[in-house]
């Protein structure tokens, strides 16, 4: 696989078609961890972010699991 087929050629998540797969179940668990700065932690907690989440990774789970309605 050279790439990732749930991301753009700019990083971001994107949908994908998933309709010509046959229904599985599935089950998935992910961990990770991020580490920042002082500062950072300061910027998130703060006013130092825009209105929005910060980071767009932590939702992309919950979006690609309704990828496929059950039928």
């Amino acid at each position: 696989m050279d790439r990732l087929t749930h991301v753009d050629e700019a990083g971001a998540a994107r949908m994908v078609d998933v309709s010509g797969k046959d229904v599985t179940a599935r089950t998935a668990t992910a961990t990770g961890r991020v580490l920042v700065s002082a500062e950072v932690v300061a910027l998130l907690r703060g006013a130092g972010v825009p209105k929005g989440t910060p980071s767009p990774w932590p939702g992309w789970p919950g979006s690609w699991a309704p990828s496929r309605p059950r039928r």
